[in-house]
């Protein structure tokens, strides 16, 4: 997941993708322009996207191992008692 993440934020060029080097010529965007709001973006992201990536890892490992113990409840409570 930080991977894509990282690979995902590439907001300081218009070549990043393919859409922006589009719209930058009908926008009448420049080459500063990208950078100028880029940079702010690129920051943004490499704050918050560790600490999110580190609790949504957690919260679905937990949740996993929640999952899996109510299941082995269940299939425990569905057995026939000899």
């Amino acid at each position: 997941m930080a991977v894509a993440t990282g690979i995902s934020t590439d907001f300081l060029s218009p070549f990043g993708y393919h859409n922006n080097s589009i719209v930058m010529g009908p926008a009448g965007c420049r080459f500063i322009d990208y950078s100028r709001f880029g940079v702010p973006l690129t920051v943004i992201v490499l704050v918050l996207a560790p600490p999110l990536l580190i609790v949504f890892w957690l919260s679905v490992r937990t949740w996993r191992k929640a999952r899996g113990a109510l299941q082995t409840l269940a299939l425990r409570a569905r057995r026939p008692r000899v």
